[in-house]
């Protein structure tokens, strides 16, 4: 039936109107009704035009801006029957669409036109019942764009099921769709009429499951729990028995198991299980509908573990996932969706009983699954996190660090995906164990930031909002304890409470939550001394360990901690059996802990804590040999955390010195082998400083206590092993493979490339933005694995038969033998326990012990603060204090200044006793002295042991300072000698001027220019290329390309040691600082020497003295044979004056202004000795004149 109305300023409506049917024999008395809704209806006369066809013409009077009330249509036939359907279509106004028949043959329709239009083109068309699918997809077309109002009136017009159902199922599909609440609404409005209808029907099919369906789907989007209610309401109305039917037993399943995900009643999750059961057991066939059915069950499975955590859930969990695997076809989509599932089980068992079987399950399940995952997969974010979960658990099992980086890496793909609340959790608590491995302050702050992100996220009744508060708790007081504010404790415990309030009684993870909370409260009693603080966190935390399950793998770091407290208890009491209580608590820890357990050192170790103080208070030498074999076990664990083992063994070596000498060297060996998994290729060289500094004086502490037991070589080897640890890895990783190449090319190329790439990964700065973090974070992952693959890499070359030694350290007997002749080492050993000189003759076999009986720790110590705050106060030291800066200058005119009596005091306890132990005497002409390298550690590393010597000007009687005696060069280690006696030197020279007495920001210092074009012009005369860089064209990029060109460099600039950060440390060029680090990166050949004429360029790190972190050694690292540097700032007044003489004495024995003269390495520290004589003899020993000369220093050849 077609209508046509034309709308003009008259308020006459004229429809025309044809009507059509699909079935002659459809119809009967076919006529058409028409009038306003509140008027009676007006028949309206047709004229048949065919047999099936007919016509008629309708007017009204109507307002035309608004028509109210409504038109009503209404077609009725004589026959009896389904009259079928009827839909509206128009041009350009959706007043309205689909007007239903039913046996009474009567339809009509109601509509409202809400705007004025001058034309209004509707269309009706009728079809027999055997149609009906097919017009009802024109019908519903229209439905979506009806208003609320519309819609009910429309749904009050119509009386079948089969209608009420097809308009939810179009509004199903809309908000499959749209995901519009409006549109699922408008579903479970029709559903529920189809519902109703179908009641009194009893040959019309059951709309209930439909309905059901949409309300949970509703369910899903508003997350109202009353559309549960009403779901579980209409199946056991409708089905108040157990039934057959596998379809509603699952839908049943479905909603029972959705309400108890919000509500958490295990009467719920328990129905829900029992309807899961009848439906797989309904299911005959072995196909992809038992696999989903198999995945329903295996899920409320463990979520019931973990309510309860009984663990026969949580198996036949995995055995159901394990059949859904494999009945699923290969190929199907869903088979991913089972395997990832699958391998969060495993992981779930696995944190159940520790089975590391299990674990390996678990990642390779989840793994496979993540790789069969469709290109497009909303759920693919949840796997990854998960993936990275399973990975954090490896690494907290075995301690491998690559686990860990895994485990962010993933997690930081997942939050890339979808930033949810899960995803930022997960990542955190990466981040916080990271930084309980690390120390990095950035990872905890990290972690924080995003545990307080996912916070804000989660809705306040999500279930996994506990875990969550707790998790940020544990965050925070990590935080307090490396940054003392009181307020992060306090705020962790806020959290820590709030998540137990939250959590019922019968939770599996309260145990948790009230450990936790218990250690917080330990910490806030350290920091307030509150007793009864201390008593709570006792009470949690034995709560804790009741409430752990007894196969539980978190129960023994629950025992630990409470043993903890019962120390801190015993500590404020004295009530021994607190002691008893601790030790009893932490062997059950270690009974309950694998062998394989990361975890087993540190229960060992807290073990031997207690065991000490029971020897304290009992002084029962049964308890300190207890405490020193729980000592030795936490140290030789084969997994865990290296720098828990490493104090371990120092402890253990400490108290072997006291009570068990003859276990202390093997304590120290191990303490030593310890050293370089604590500072690991794994880490930045950054990094590795930062690590180094709470463990340096553990190597000059083992060798004191070989000097001791008079094993004079292994105290070499381990001074040799356990010193400057960042510049013997990466000398190892430079380190030459002939030998390698002429054995296995593969092996040799394999080392290449893992060495160049651990040192472009090592050199990095630390220091990510958060937009560079996930990048970061893939290059953490591939360096950790990079340095996995270097140990595996050493293994098997040294299994080789002829490489057994390679890059392993060598013994004491080999580093003598290498020795030239005329090379003569003097060590010093300062340690606490004694003081000690090791002499490295070449006509012995074995060094040489002279002991320093007159020299301490203590007044090295003294010395060197001493030393720093003197020249502090002549501003020799301060950052801004360089050459050309007016420092102040000294007072003291006489021979009794602070740095007079310095060095008379090193001369006197430490360099004049070694010269005389060793028979060294000064000979009759200067240049027969001979050449020493000192060594000095601890404390003394730091001073000026090359100028040792009394000063009184004409006074000083002969033979009364080092350089009457020997000609001095320092060197960081025995080995990096060898290794540059080793590099032949280059057969011609050719020299780098480096010169900015003008870099922008600073103060200017002229001689610095005069300087330069000295040694330029001396190095012409002479025939020796030279190119000069001064001002701007001194760039770092510039400097950095002429290194590699010239085998001698002269830097006459400023310089500095940053004493925050040594890696920062560096010369400044005219546009920026070539830092140590970026040296540390270069990689020179054909190289000889540089000359340091700038401040600062040898003052190392005072909490470094043993690792040589400074610019010095940085050239040294980066290939130059040997380096002239200074100790503090120096005037650039003498400046010209010392360098011209250097390179005079260089070229001594060279033809003078002849061509083809050569500046000769091999004479360096003789020619800077010469200098500095020569200045010395035309200054005096003033105050000024020492401090002038005094800090040159010679490394290297």
């Amino acid at each position: 039936m077609a209508l046509s109305t034309h709308l003009h300023d008259s308020k006459d409506f004229k429809i025309h109107c044809s009507l059509s049917e699909s079935t002659s024999a459809a119809f009967k008395g076919l006529r058409l009704l028409a009038g306003l809704s509140k008027e009676p209806l007006e028949v309206i006369p047709t004229k048949r035009l065919s047999s099936t066809s007919w016509h008629c013409d309708y007017k009204t009077t109507l307002n035309s801006n608004h028509i109210d009330p409504a038109l009503k249509f209404v077609v009725q036939s004589d026959t009896a029957g389904d009259l079928g359907q009827l839909s509206l279509e128009k041009d350009s106004l959706c007043i309205a669409s689909f007007l239903p028949g039913d046996h009474d043959t009567r339809l009509q329709f109601n509509f409202a036109n809400n705007e004025a239009s001058s034309s209004l083109q509707l269309a009706f068309s009728i079809s027999s019942t055997d149609l009906m699918p097919k017009c009802m997809n024109t019908v519903v077309n229209l439905l979506d764009q009806f208003d609320e109002d519309t819609f009910s009136n429309f749904l009050s017009l119509i009386t079948t099921a089969q209608h009420f159902d097809d308009i939810g199922q179009f509004f199903r599909e809309c908000y499959m769709e749209t995901d519009r609440e409006e549109d699922i609404s408008r579903a479970i409005s029709a559903f529920e009429r189809a519902k109703f209808s179908s009641q009194e029907r009893p040959e019309y099919p059951d709309y209930s499951l439909k309905l059901v369906d949409a309300l949970q789907k509703r369910f899903i989007l508003c997350g109202q729990v009353e559309d549960l209610n009403r779901s579980v309401l209409i199946l056991e109305e409708r089905f108040p028995c157990v039934v057959d039917d596998v379809v509603l037993l699952s839908e049943f399943g479905e909603v029972l198991f959705a309400r108890f995900r919000v509500t958490g009643s295990l009467v719920d999750l328990d129905r829900a299980i029992s309807h899961y059961q009848a439906a797989v057991q309904l299911t005959p066939e072995a196909n992809n509908i038992l696999a989903g059915r198999l995945y329903h069950l295996a899920n409320a499975l463990s979520e019931r573990f973990g309510r309860t955590g009984t663990l026969a859930d949580l198996d036949n969990a995995i055995l159901h996932l394990q059949r859904a695997v494999q009945v699923t076809r290969d190929g199907h989509n869903m088979s991913s969706i089972w395997l990832v599932n699958l391998g969060i089980f495993l992981a779930r068992r696995f944190r159940a009983t520790g089975n590391a079987v299990d674990l390996e399950e678990a990642i390779s399940s989840q793994q496979e699954g993540i790789q069969r995952s469709p290109d497009i997969n909303p759920m693919l974010p949840n796997w990854l996190t998960n993936l990275g979960n399973s990975f954090m658990h490896r690494y907290e099992h075995t301690g491998e660090l690559v686990d860990l980086e895994n485990a962010i890496s993933q997690q930081q793909k997942a939050f890339q995906l979808t930033p949810d609340s899960h995803a930022l959790e997960s990542l955190g608590v990466s981040f916080m164990r990271r930084f309980v491995r690390t120390g990095d302050i950035a990872d905890i702050e990290n972690a924080i930031n995003h545990h307080q992100r996912a916070l804000q996220l989660v809705d306040d009744r999500r279930e996994g909002l506990p875990a969550l508060l707790n998790s940020l708790g544990v965050c925070l007081m990590h935080n307090f304890r490396i940054k003392k504010k009181l307020s992060d404790l306090q705020d962790a415990i806020s959290n820590q409470r709030k998540a137990i309030e939250l959590t019922p009684e019968d939770h599996p993870h309260l145990p948790t939550f009230l450990n936790n909370l218990g250690f917080s409260l330990g910490r806030l009693f350290d920091h307030t001394g509150n007793l009864e603080t201390l008593k709570e966190a006792l009470s949690y935390q034995q709560k804790a360990v009741t409430t752990t399950p007894a196969g539980s793998t978190e129960l023994p770091t629950r025992l630990l901690n409470l043993g903890d407290s019962f120390i801190q208890q015993y500590k404020r009491t004295r009530d021994i059996t607190d002691i008893q209580n601790a030790i009893l608590n932490q062997i059950r820890a270690v009974d309950l802990t694998p062998e394989s357990h990361a975890r087993l050192p540190v229960v060992f170790k807290h073990l031997g804590i207690s065991y000490q103080n029971e020897f304290d208070h009992t002084r029962n030498r049964s308890s300190i040999l207890q405490a020193i074999s729980s000592y030795q076990k936490s140290a030789t664990g084969r997994v865990g955390h290296p720098g828990i083992r490493l104090s371990s063994a120092r402890i253990w070596a400490q108290l072997c010195r006291i009570h068990d000498p003859f276990q202390s060297l093997n304590a120290f060996q191990v303490a030593i082998r310890l050293l370089s998994e604590v500072v690991g290729l794994e880490q930045t060289i950054q990094k590795r400083y930062t690590h180094i500094t709470n463990v340096s004086n553990i190597v000059t502490s083992a060798t004191a206590a070989a000097i001791a037991d008079h094993k004079l070589g292994l105290g070499l080897t381990w001074l040799e092993q356990g010193r400057c640890l960042v510049w013997n890895q990466i000398n190892q990783l430079r380190t030459p493979i002939d030998d390698l190449q002429a054995v296995d090319s593969r092996l040799a190329d394999r080392f290449l490339h893992i060495a160049h790439a651990l040192e472009e990964f090592g050199s990095r700065q630390t220091e990510l933005s958060i937009a560079e973090m996930v990048d970061g974070q893939t290059i953490n992952q591939r360096h950790t694995g990079l340095a996995r693959d270097w140990t595996t890499l050493l293994e098997e070359i040294r299994a080789i038969p002829d490489l057994r030694d390679f890059l392993q350290p060598p013994e004491a007997g080999a580093l003598i033998a290498a020795l030239p002749p005329d090379y003569h080492i003097i060590i010093f050993n300062i340690d606490k326990q004694r003081c000690d000189a090791l002499a490295l003759l070449p006509s012995t076999r074995e060094p040489v012990h002279i002991p320093l009986e007159h020299f301490s720790f203590e007044i090295a110590a003294k010395m060197l603060e001493q030393l720093h705050g003197y020249l502090h106060g002549h501003s020799l030291l301060t950052r801004e204090a360089d050459r050309g800066v007016r420092w102040s200058q000294p007072q003291t005119s006489n021979y009794a200044s602070f740095i007079h009596i310095l060095l008379e005091q090193l001369w006197a306890c430490i360099v004049k006793p070694v010269l005389a132990a060793l028979d060294f005497s000064v000979p009759s002409l200067p240049q027969d002295r001979k050449r020493v390298w000192w060594i000095p550690t601890g404390p003394l590393a730091l001073l000026p042991v090359h100028a040792a010597g009394i000063y009184q000007g004409a006074n000083s009687p002969p033979g009364s300072c080092v350089s009457d005696f020997v000609v001095s060069s320092y060197v960081p280690t025995v080995r990096s000698l060898l290794d540059k006696v080793k590099c032949p030197s280059p057969k011609t020279s050719s020299l780098l001027l480096v010169s900015q007495p003008a870099t922008p920001r600073l103060p200017e210092i002229p001689e610095a220019r005069r300087e330069t074009r000295l040694l330029d012009k001396m190095a012409n005369t002479h025939g020796i290329k030279a190119v000069l860089l001064e001002d701007h064209s001194a760039t770092t990029t510039r400097v950095k390309e002429e290194l590699n060109r010239h085998s001698w460099v002269h830097f006459a600039c400023h310089a500095v040691q940053n004493p925050r950060d040594p890696l920062k440390s560096g010369v400044h060029l005219h546009d920026d600082r070539l830092d140590l680090l970026d040296i540390i990166r270069q990689r020179f050949s054909n190289t000889d020497h540089v000359f340091l004429s700038a401040c600062q360029t040898s003052t190392g790190d005072i909490n470094l003295a043993d690792e040589a972190v400074h610019i010095a050694a940085g050239m040294l690292a980066a290939g130059y044979r040997g380096v002239v540097a200074t100790m503090w700032s120096i005037k650039d007044q003498h400046a010209p004056e010392i360098a011209e003489g250097f390179y005079v004495g260089l070229l001594q024995d060279s033809l003078k202004g002849g061509k083809g003269a050569k500046l000769d390495g091999s004479r360096a520290a003789q020619a800077l000795d010469d200098s500095l004589r020569k200045i010395r003899g035309a200054l005096g020993d003033t105050e000024s004149a020492l401090l002038t000369w005094v800090p040159y220093v010679h490394f290297g050849i």
